[in-house]
């Protein structure tokens, strides 16, 4: 179980810290709500990252094929915009402010 959380690639070492970051935030923790948006932040950087790397690649001659590019751009893609509503859903809420 703790490799299928933790693995050593992105794909995998992500559901750990959603895992921890929905735990947080379902206890209503402010530090939860933060974790969620720095995920949801780099979520964000990589949907907007992979078209540009992927455009150098084909520049340089790497062929890709095309299951690769659905694959490897457009569902990062899906995922940034996801990202981004939900950054802005949740910062429209206030649950980033602490009552002091």
């Amino acid at each position: 179980m703790g490799v299928i959380l933790t693995g050593h690639d992105g794909r995998r070492a992500i559901v750990h810290h959603l895992c921890v970051t929905y735990y947080l935030c379902k206890k209503e923790k402010f530090i939860g709500y933060v974790l969620l948006r720095m995920i949801l932040i780099v979520c964000l950087i990589v949907g907007i990252m992979l078209p540009v790397q992927t455009i150098f690649q084909i520049l340089a001659g790497i062929e890709l094929p095309i299951p690769a590019l659905i694959t490897k751009v457009f569902i990062f893609i899906i995922l940034a915009a996801f990202a981004l509503y939900f950054d802005r859903k949740l910062k429209n809420k206030g649950v980033f402010y602490e009552d002091s």
